[in-house]
């Protein structure tokens, strides 16, 4: 394999192309879901592990028999351009499809009922991989993790002193109860998810929880 360009049979570029759609295909998928389940908890990692490693495997043997280089080229074009990256398809279209059927089994439509709940704030998080980002954790015994916007992260931390919020480390937030969160909630039996309609809440979701006689959160609360 020359630095340009690498030397597969037409089979070894078709596998690629799909390997490679796949993977374009799972992350898209993930992006797609419109709602994120707290109740059943559904831990599928042991099977997705495995499934992700056996198609990691038979890729990696396709590609190196399907390469036409020869020696470690020919065993890294196996390993990084086919094994790895089916890897990597894999998990994203199994996390993504099992989450689907899952949600699907869980609110069946004739007893799903839908209102809108404000739940409590555990702890919210700022991250720098692959440009900037911001989420937080809700509180409770299944705490499930939601994208937030810039501006809420703001304003998470610029009341944060006013009431029980302690900011850690500069780019974590432990809520302690301070902050609150306005959704879409859907329940079905003992099932429950929330409705985000994309990855990241809208804007002006997170507001300072409403609790007593305290005057910060009564003037602050955007609730």
């Amino acid at each position: 394999m020359n630095s340009r360009r690498l030397n597969l049979t037409p089979l070894g570029w078709w596998a690629l192309a799909a390997i490679y759609a796949g993977l374009f295909g799972g992350i898209w998928l993930d992006g797609c879901r419109g709602a994120v389940e707290v109740t059943p908890v559904h831990d599928h990692r042991f099977v997705l592990y495995a499934v992700t490693a056996v198609a990691g495997v038979i890729a990696a043997i396709i590609g190196f028999t399907q390469s036409q280089d020869s020696g470690l080229q020919r065993v890294m074009v196996g390993l990084m351009m086919f094994g790895v990256i089916a890897g990597l398809a894999t998990y994203w279209l199994s996390s993504a499809v099992a989450a689907a059927l899952d949600q699907q089994a869980d609110f069946p439509p004739a007893q799903t009922r839908t209102f809108t709940a404000t739940l409590v704030v555990g702890s919210a998080h700022r991250h720098f991989h692959k440009g900037e980002s911001w989420d937080i954790e809700t509180a409770g015994p299944t705490p499930v993790t939601l994208n937030i916007t810039r501006y809420d992260y703001g304003f998470m931390l610029n009341t944060v002193g006013q009431g029980p919020a302690v900011a850690l480390s500069g780019n974590n937030i432990a809520a302690n109860g301070a902050f609150c969160i306005k959704v879409t909630v859907q329940t079905a039996g003992a099932a429950m998810r929330i409705v985000h309609g994309n990855r990241t809440l809208p804007a002006g979701t997170v507001g300072l929880c409403r609790g007593g006689d305290d005057a910060a959160a009564q003037a602050l609360s955007r609730f």
